[in-house]
């Protein structure tokens, strides 16, 4: 389970490192060319903490709920997925995604 949290973590951070892409790319054309994958807000905020020299708070909280989900997801009818407050939190999160099963 570890090597497929590490493996989950690691993906994450490559898709936040293509939203900020994306998002720079919409900033420096002045509008939408490309539908942004994650807010405004959130892309901005990820782009000040790759930039920094010191650790990166948020994109490592949200890599990390990111892998905790999915190690915890499959099977889909895990009873821990009902009955943990923060797994039900992350859940909420990031079922805006359907993962075809």
């Amino acid at each position: 389970m570890k090597i497929f949290f590490l493996v989950y973590h690691e993906m994450r951070h490559i898709y936040q490192k293509h939203a900020v892409k994306v998002y720079q790319i919409n900033q420096s054309l002045g509008e939408k060319m490309v539908p942004p994958l994650e807010s405004y807000k959130k892309c901005a905020l990820w782009l000040r903490e790759m930039q920094s020299s010191g650790p990166s708070r948020e994109i490592e909280e949200d890599a990390d709920d990111f892998a905790c989900y999915l190690t915890n997801r499959y099977p889909a009818q895990l009873t821990m997925l009902k009955t943990n407050r923060r797994l039900a939190a992350i859940k909420r999160k990031y079922d805006k995604v359907e993962i075809k099963e």
